[in-house]
C-alpha cells in the first residue's frame, strides 16, 4: 500500500496541473478575443466553455424557452415595461475591435405576444449607466455617462412619452453623476448613489423629486437632498416594496480596480432614514435593469461578482436571487441558461423576459431572448 503522504502529494500535484491548464486555456481565449479577425470566430466557443466550467450554477436549472433575438447586442441598457411591452434603452454595442464600446441612442421594443422586436424613437443622446422607471405613461431616466466608453457623467433627466413617442427633458439632477439608481416611491422620484465625473469616486448622495409638484410648476421645482446611504457605491440596483426603497449591491470605483459589494439598505420616507438589512448572498453589481418586484418580493436576475468569485472575475452570473422583506432573507433559485451581466430582465404577463447583456464580461455579448417563469 502506498504512503498517504505520497498519495496526498500526487493529489495536490494533479490539482495544480488542472489549475495551470485551465489558466492557460482561459488566458489563450482572452488573448484571442483581442485579435479582431478571430474574435467573432472564438466568441461562441468561449461562451460555451465559460458557461460549462464556471458560470452555470450547480443547482437545478429552471425551464426556459427562447423568443426572437434582439436585433443587435446591447450592453448595460436601461429597461422598462409599459403596456405589456419591454423597452430597452441605449447602452453599448460591440465592434470588431476588442474593448471599444460605442454608446447608442437606440430604443428596442419587444412584444412577447407577437414575439417580435421593433424600433422606437431614438434617445436624444447616447447614454449608458442610467436605469429607467415608469411614471404614468412616461419612462424617466436620470444621469448616466454620455458618449462612447468611457463617457462623460451628466445631470440630464430624460422623459419618454410612450404614447406620443416623444422625448423631453425633466428637472436636472443637482450635479452630474452616472451609475446611480432611480426609483419611484409613491409620487416621488429618488436618485441614490453613483459615480462622479472622474468615474471612480462613489457617493452616498440621495436626491428626491416630487413628480406632481414638478408637473404643476414646470421649471420651478428642484431635486431635494435627503438622508444619504450608509455605503457609497455605484452600479447599484433598487426596488420599492412595502413603502420602502431598497438600495441593493453595487460596486466601489468604476474604471480603477472595481470591487463589487453585497450591501443592502432600506429607506423609510416617513422617517427619512436608511436601515441596513440582509446582505446579498454574494457581492454583486451590473444587475440594474434585471431587478424587479413580484408578489411583494424583490427579484435579482444575474449580475457580476468580481470580489469573491471562485472562478472567473467578470463572468456573468446565472443565479436568480429573491428577497422577502417580511423575513429579511435572500434565497437562491434555479438560474438562467447562461450567466448574464448588464442584461435586461423584467416580468410581462406572468413570464420573465431576459435579453441582451454579456456572458463573459465585455468579451462575449449576447442578443438571445430567454422566456421563463418568474421564481
Amino acid at each position: 500500500m502506498g504512503s498517504p503522504d505520497v498519495g496526498a502529494h500526487a493529489s495536490r500535484r494533479g490539482c495544480r496541473i488542472v489549475l495551470v491548464a485551465a489558466a492557460a486555456v482561459f488566458g489563450l481565449a482572452a488573448w484571442a478575443t483581442r485579435v479582431p479577425r478571430i474574435r467573432d470566430a472564438v466568441r461562441e466557443p468561449i461562451t460555451n466553455a465559460v458557461v460549462a466550467v464556471a458560470v452555470r450554477p450547480w443547482a437545478a436549472r429552471a425551464q426556459w424557452g427562447e423568443g426572437a433575438p434582439l436585433p443587435s447586442t446591447m450592453l448595460e441598457p436601461a429597461a422598462a415595461v409599459v403596456d405589456g411591452r419591454l423597452y430597452v434603452f441605449g447602452g453599448f454595442i460591440t465592434t470588431e475591435e476588442a474593448h471599444q464600446y460605442p454608446a447608442i441612442t437606440r430604443v428596442a421594443i419587444y412584444d412577447p405576444a407577437a414575439d417580435r422586436w421593433s424600433s422606437g424613437p431614438d434617445m436624444p443622446e447616447a447614454v449608458t449607466h442610467a436605469n429607467a422607471v415608469v411614471v404614468g405613461r412616461e419612462v424617466w431616466s436620470a444621469g448616466g455617462f454620455v458618449g462612447d466608453d468611457p463617457g462623460v457623467a451628466v445631470a440630464t433627466v430624460r422623459r419618454f412619452d410612450t404614447i406620443e413617442g416623444r422625448w423631453r427633458d425633466g428637472p436636472a439632477l443637482p450635479q452630474p453623476v452616472g451609475g446611480g439608481t432611480l426609483r419611484l416611491l409613491g409620487r416621488t422620484l429618488h436618485y441614490v448613489g453613483g459615480f462622479m465625473a472622474d468615474r471612480d469616486t462613489v457617493v452616498t448622495t440621495h436626491w428626491a423629486l416630487d413628480v406632481d409638484a414638478a408637473e404643476a410648476s414646470p421649471g420651478q421645482v428642484r431635486w431635494q437632498a435627503h438622508t444619504p446611504l450608509h455605503v457609497a457605491r455605484g452600479h447599484l440596483a433598487s426596488a420599492v416594496v412595502g413603502g420602502r426603497l431598497f438600495a441593493i449591491g453595487g460596486q466601489v470605483r468604476h474604471d480603477t480596480n472595481p470591487v463589487d459589494l453585497p450591501d443592502v439598505e432600506a429607506y423609510d420616507p416617513a422617517t427619512d432614514t436608511w436601515t441596513v438589512v440582509a446582505s446579498l448572498p454574494t457581492p454583486r453589481s451590473h444587475f440594474e435593469a434585471s431587478t424587479f418586484v413580484d408578489g411583494g418580493r424583490i427579484v435579482v436576475v444575474g449580475g457580476r461578482n468580481n470580489t469573491t468569485s471562485l472562478f472567473i472575475k467578470g463572468a456573468g452570473l446565472a443565479d436568480i436571487l429573491v428577497y422577502d422583506p417580511r423575513t429579511d432573507r435572500w434565497t437562491i433559485h434555479p438560474g438562467l441558461p447562461v450567466g448574464l451581466e448588464g442584461a435586461a430582465a423584467l416580468p410581462i404577463a406572468g413570464r420573465l423576459v431576459v435579453t441582451c447583456g454579456a456572458t463573459f464580461g465585455d468579451i462575449v455579448p449576447q442578443r438571445r431572448t430567454f422566456l421563463g417563469a418568474v421564481p
